[in-house]
């Protein structure tokens, strides 16, 4: 982390510009510039927020207002204009290689992600090379001072660049509230790896540890051109702001952009922050930082939050919560999904260890959700009583397949990770298929 402001501060800058090659540029130049930044860096890597390719719009999830954006350009990922002008600054300023790499979610074809969002053909356009992470080469390494990662594997191409970018999308998400530096640091680790720590507190944990790796040699550059409110990672509603916010502390950046977000420090996705003040990653005080360019009272709007509810939506299932994580509580919602879900049955949803259930439950179908549940429940004893059960095991429980079908994915995809959750016989198949 890197101090540069008055009395030892922490500087974060912000551009507002209608075009955004000169927001990202102006940004750049409120902290020293490109060229400063590089420092005689070689090689670039750019790491933007790549996970969804969509806003589903083709498959009917999602319409847009009137009028917005004809271009196209508002999608769940990091805009390609912002990844085209980084590429582009870098390699003016000297940068020998440039790279942008992320890993798509759920095991997505990254070479098709990356056309279909238009980042291969501005990247190539700025110089740049596009790359999938999941293919990269990867290498053993120890993290420093890791407090859940020990050891892993990364791609070798993150522990190659002497600058490491960070261009998070700014919008909302139901894990953490908000998508922003640390959340981006998800997509370095391996698709099987990811399973454990997609749940509460471990992610924060976790992407500490993650931003480690990088410690030093990072720059954080948020996208707010088309920023996301409400339903997000992927279904969520535009927020024009024209705006990029960049520093070398990707504490006091994040903070800085989850204010301007109209999010209160004391709450997520600040929720990560203080784990990482204290790894010693940066600072989250406002008294710490020095703002440049435009001010926080200046940009900053209320976003609305993503719904975080913890039952499914559906009256027509009862849930029965027992000491439930969040390893589980992201997915109550899709326990069953619509689809699974018929008309004249009823539903029961048993999550957590010590789940509290009637003797006589009123439902046809009991689905276990997680291991807790699947641990904690005599299976037997409910079949005895004439209930059929669905079985959904992991801490996480993915449920790869179900999940990619409710979200109508339309994106090809090979499905090789390793972790139990998405293991053929391991996933409840959708309705076209027969059901356990």
């Amino acid at each position: 982390m890197t101090k540069e402001g008055l009395n030892g501060k922490s500087v974060v800058s912000m551009a507002q510009d209608a075009d955004p090659h000169r927001a990202v540029a102006r940004a750049l130049d409120l902290i020293g510039g490109a060229g400063h930044l590089l420092r005689g860096a070689r090689t670039v890597l750019i790491k933007p927020n790549v996970g969804y390719y969509s806003l589903g719009v083709e498959t009917g999830l999602k319409k847009l207002p009137e009028g917005f954006d004809p271009e196209g350009n508002f999608l769940p990922s990091t805009d390609k204009r912002v990844v085209g002008a980084l590429v582009r600054l870098f390699k003016e300023a000297g940068a020998e290689r440039v790279v942008v790499a992320d890993a798509p979610v759920h095991e997505t074809d990254g070479a098709w992600v990356f056309a279909r969002t238009g980042l291969t053909e501005a990247v190539t356009a700025a110089g740049g090379e596009m790359r999938d992470l999941a293919l990269e080469p990867k290498v053993e390494v120890q993290v420093p001072g890791g407090t859940v990662l020990k050891t892993m594997k990364v791609p070798k191409v993150v522990m190659d660049a002497d600058l490491f970018v960070n261009a998070p999308k700014l919008k909302t998400t139901r894990v953490g509230l908000l998508t922003l530096a640390f959340k981006n640091m998800f997509g370095v680790l391996l698709h099987e790896d990811r399973h454990p720590y997609h749940r509460l507190p471990e992610h924060y944990y976790v992407l500490a540890d993650l931003m480690k790796l990088v410690k030093g040699r990072d720059l954080t550059v948020v996208d707010a051109v088309m920023a996301m409110d409400g339903y997000g990672p992927r279904f969520g509603d535009p927020v024009q702001m024209d705006l990029i916010i960049a520093g070398r502390d990707p504490v006091a950046t994040e903070a800085v952009a989850s204010i301007v977000a109209g999010f209160s420090p004391a709450e997520g996705p600040i929720e990560v922050l203080p784990v990482a003040e204290r790894e010693g990653l940066g600072t989250r005080d406002l008294a710490g930082i020095e703002v440049r360019g435009k001010q926080i009272q200046e940009v900053r709007r209320s976003f609305k939050r993503p719904p975080m509810p913890w039952l499914n939506l559906d009256k027509r299932v009862k849930t029965y919560p027992g000491g439930t994580c969040w390893g589980c509580g992201l997915w109550m919602q899709y326990s069953p999904v619509p689809w699974e879900i018929e008309d004249g049955r009823a539903y029961a949803l048993v999550t957590g260890q010590e789940p509290v259930l009637p003797d006589r439950i009123d439902a046809d179908e009991v689905w276990l959700l997680g291991n807790c549940a699947v641990e904690s429940v005599t299976i037997g004893k409910l079949r005895k009583k004439g209930h059929k059960v669905v079985v959904l095991p992991g801490c996480n429980p993915y449920r790869l397949e179900p999940y990619l079908e409710l979200h109508k994915w339309e994106a090809p995809y090979s499905p090789v990770c390793r972790h139990a959750c998405c293991r053929p016989g391991k996933v409840v198949k959708p309705p076209s298929s027969p059901r356990a």
